[in-house]
């Protein structure tokens, strides 16, 4: 039945309990995850010795030689003419090229 200020406290009761209750499953179902792992609440799992043998990626020292080559590699892709897919006839042209084709209402449509 609403108040005189518009405000149906049977509707705000029942919503107020669904909330606890949803509350209530969400830390019930943790605490029942954290046993089912053997795992103390705030601890570490159980298996914390395996996860620590894990070994450290490898990485490379000194990759400026790497990245040089592969922005070449781009460069020199976006600056000549070749195939990308030859049985499907689909090639690649300079950026340049095809800027200009784009500006001067040549491209593909």
């Amino acid at each position: 039945m609403p108040a005189d200020n518009g405000i149906d406290l049977r509707r705000l009761g029942w919503t107020a309990a669904g909330l606890a209750a949803t509350i209530a499953l969400a830390i019930g179902a943790v605490f029942l995850l954290l046993r089912h792992w053997h795992a103390a609440p705030g601890g570490a799992p159980s298996d914390a010795a395996a996860l620590a043998q894990v070994p450290a990626p490898r990485l490379q020292p000194a990759p400026q030689e790497d990245m040089a080559w592969m922005r070449a590699e781009q460069r020199r892709e976006m600056d000549t003419v070749g195939w990308v897919d030859r049985e499907a006839g689909i090639a690649r042209i300079p950026v340049a090229d095809a800027m200009d084709l784009v500006a001067a209402g040549k491209g593909r449509r």
